[in-house]
């Protein structure tokens, strides 16, 4: 078994409060969603928009990404982010990985927040995508 050490991904704790209402909020496609999986969304949002926001103030952990199954497709989305951005070395520590994206997810969330509020626009078209996607794939896993 390989040692791989703790690696968590990090939100800004001033923004906790919008992963609470999208996981808590019935008419949210994020309804009772793992904060991963929010997570990987804002993030994905955040890349595509181009809209990069550093962690200012003080940091919560969101999820512990080294104990993710390494087929998990909300790590993946993460991993591919991170090598659009760094390249292919960054894959060499997944510390790195994590800081890489958790801006874009900073940037992300604020993106999904609004949409949650609009309804259908391009971002929850998108989201609501990407949901799908992870969740296929978590099916498919579990019946492997």
């Amino acid at each position: 078994m390989t040692n791989i050490p703790r690696t968590e991904t990090y939100i800004d704790d001033s923004k906790h409060e919008y992963y609470e209402r999208l996981k808590n909020d019935a008419n949210s496609i994020f309804y009772k969603a793992d904060y991963i999986d929010i997570y990987v969304a804002a993030a994905a949002i955040g890349y595509y928009k181009k809209e990069f926001e550093p962690i200012k103030g003080t940091k919560s952990s969101i999820g512990v990404m080294s104990l993710m199954n390494s087929n998990n497709p909300n790590l993946w989305i993460i991993k591919s982010i991170a090598v659009s951005i760094k390249g292919i070395e960054v894959l060499g520590n997944l510390r790195d990985v994590a800081a890489t994206v958790e801006g874009y997810a900073n940037a992300g969330i604020d993106r999904l927040i609004e949409s949650n509020e609009k309804g259908n626009d391009d971002v929850y078209t998108m989201a609501n995508e990407l949901v799908s996607i992870i969740e296929v794939e978590n099916i498919i896993q579990q019946s492997s």
